[in-house]
């Protein structure tokens, strides 16, 4: 295959856990997809950039065209972080496409799910961010990274079940010469076999 017979674009979604690209082509196909680390350009734009750099080079392998292309191809990135301006800014200047579009992960999460169409989409992922689109406008709530809010990510859920789990684990106590008794047992009127001769 000839890599100037086939028109082709290549679309990054960039969040806080992976960085995940596609190359498709004219008629809206996947041809490619690759996938790479963390590329969430606050928290870490170093790394952030080196996972966008494997997830595309990755994509344009997958399809079969030449890897040495891909920073050639037309480019959307959408990508968590990039609703900070001078963060947005900082990692267009060090982005190796020769033609690119930076947009927000949210934005090209409601173009996905919805298209063109009127709807409302929640992510739910690292952070977290309600979306409805409605006669070409976006409208968010959310979304602005776990140090802010995002009360419905996993950068917050997680560690708040954990806390949750270790709070509601049974304790155990000793007694010089007990068994061990777990307090779940007791208070449901059951004997332990010691409490039981």
């Amino acid at each position: 295959m000839e890599d100037r017979e086939l028109e082709v674009y290549l679309g990054i979604d960039g969040g806080g856990t992976s960085c995940r690209a596609a190359l498709g082509d004219a008629a809206g196909r996947i041809i490619g997809r690759g996938r790479s680390g963390n590329s969430n350009i606050v928290t870490d734009p170093d790394r952030a950039l080196a996972s966008i750099v494997e997830a595309s080079r990755a994509a344009v392998a997958d399809s079969g065209l030449d890897a040495d292309t891909t920073f050639s191809i037309p480019t959307v990135l959408g990508l968590a972080g990039v609703n900070i301006a001078s963060h947005a800014k900082a990692i267009a200047s060090r982005l190796p496409f020769a033609r690119f579009s930076l947009q927000t992960d949210t934005s090209i999460a409601l173009r996905g799910a919805l298209g063109t169409n009127d709807g409302v989409v929640a992510i739910l992922g690292t952070g977290s961010a309600f979306l409805a689109g409605r006669s070409g406008q976006m409208h968010q709530i959310g979304g602005w990274g776990f140090i802010v809010g995002d009360q419905g990510g996993g950068a917050r859920i997680g560690p708040a079940c954990r806390i949750r789990q270790r709070s509601r684990s049974p304790r155990r106590f000793r007694k010089k010469g007990a068994t061990r008794r777990f307090r779940p047992v007791r208070s449901a009127g059951l004997r332990t076999g010691r409490q039981g001769r």
